[in-house]
């Protein structure tokens, strides 16, 4: 009789490049699970009014974020072969698009309104926070996007599954969004 353990070994199949954008993908979740953890412990003015809502939708994103660090982190270790290579893949270009959509909404939205311009012509500062913010998404969406291209080939996923994870996580995303804010 064999028994199956997991392990927290690297799958020695998986490259460096895989490993760093893996790892780096987790960590960028789990230090942004930390930040709602942060806001969740010290609070917000002007949210104490709709603090069960914000307390119900906050810890559901605390909730995701962990779950894209250890579906990341599974595109790379032993244990990860556990799940089907498909839905894995859906996971990680799921992440990847609902991260870079939103960079790219963020950017689009910026330019849109006219204050880039105006910031850039004025020679301020302002607009360098809301920057940051957005390179920061686009960090994460960049790490998810590495690790699924890379999981993707070392498995031999077909296209359609990254294709499904990047139209129905955002999709997903919306629903979830949308329906919060009509419940609370």
């Amino acid at each position: 009789m064999t028994t199956t353990s997991i392990t927290t070994e690297p799958d020695p199949t998986t490259t460096l490049t895989a490993r760093t954008a893996a790892y780096g993908a987790a960590a960028w979740a789990l230090a942004f699970a930390g930040v709602n953890l942060y806001l969740q412990a010290v609070g917000i003015d002007g949210l104490r009014t709709h603090w069960t809502a914000f307390t119900v939708v906050n810890l559901g994103v605390v909730a995701l974020k962990v779950l894209g660090a250890a579906v990341a982190v599974g595109t790379v270790q032993r244990w990860g072969r556990r799940v089907p290579a498909h839905l894995t893949s859906v996971g990680v270009w799921g992440a990847a698009a609902v991260l870079l959509l939103y960079t790219g909404y963020g950017l689009v939205a910026t330019v849109a309104s006219g204050e880039l311009s105006a910031w850039m012509l004025a020679g301020g500062t302002f607009w360098m926070p809301v920057l940051a913010y957005l390179a920061f998404f686009a960090l994460g969406g960049g790490l998810f996007a590495v690790a699924a291209r890379q999981h993707q080939r070392r498995d031999g996923v077909r296209r359609v599954w990254a294709l499904v994870g990047a139209l129905v996580a955002p999709l997903l995303l919306g629903a979830v969004l949308l329906g919060a804010s009509v419940v609370f």
